[in-house]
């Protein structure tokens, strides 16, 4: 009887082991929300994979754009350095004419 018993189990233990292996391996429905993607198994990782390219791609044009608007505003700040120089210029020669 104790080998019957043993068998059993190990019948149960191959069925939960299947069925484990089929849920990891099933891909979820992943919405875009890497954060919201709670459950997600291992047949997620292509779209995974796909995700996180994309944000990355996202994220390094994001810091392009960063730095171009950076450079932009020093340009004008320098302009209205330049403007309130030659504003200040022509207010000093008023006062000596």
């Amino acid at each position: 009887m104790c080998d019957f018993d043993a068998t059993h189990q190990l019948k149960e233990t191959a069925v939960n082991h299947d069925q484990f292996l089929r849920d990891a391996g099933t891909p979820h429905a992943i919405k875009g929300d890497l954060e919201a993607a709670a459950s997600v198994s291992l047949g997620d990782l292509a779209a995974l994979s796909r995700q996180i390219k994309a944000k990355e791609t996202s994220a390094t044009k994001a810091k392009e754009e960063g730095l171009q608007l950076r450079k932009r505003i020093l340009e004008v700040q320098s302009l209205m350095l330049q403007c309130q120089s030659t504003t200040d210029h022509i207010d000093v020669e008023r006062h000596e004419c």
